[in-house]
């Protein structure tokens, strides 16, 4: 369950109605090594065999978009050596199915 509060700038807030989410949560379906990255690269993989195209979101620790592509192959390596060090969310949407893994760039 979750429910979302906004705040105006005035300090006044309130609280949207209370949403129930399913989660269907499959851990293993996308995988991220090396992680730490070595080497200004990372390779991706995920169990996703059947699709056309992927999509791939990079957003750094503020949640600003970095980098995208798309996938066509259900395992790639992903350049990383222009990005500066730090944390970064790596986001891959297949089939309607959006895959998150926290990568830390060194």
């Amino acid at each position: 369950y979750y429910r979302l509060k906004q705040m105006d700038y005035d300090g006044a807030f309130e609280y949207s109605d209370v949403v129930s989410v399913e989660l269907s949560v499959v851990d293993s379906q996308l995988s991220v090594s090396p992680n730490p990255t070595r080497n200004g690269e990372v390779s991706l993989s995920f169990s996703e065999t059947d699709f056309e195209e992927a999509n791939l979101e990079i957003f750094n620790s503020m949640g600003v978009l970095v980098q995208s592509e798309r996938l066509y192959f259900n395992q790639t390596t992903v350049r990383t050596e222009d990005l500066p060090k730090g944390i970064y969310l790596f986001s891959v949407k297949v089939e309607g199915q959006r895959f998150i893994r926290r990568v830390v760039v060194n």
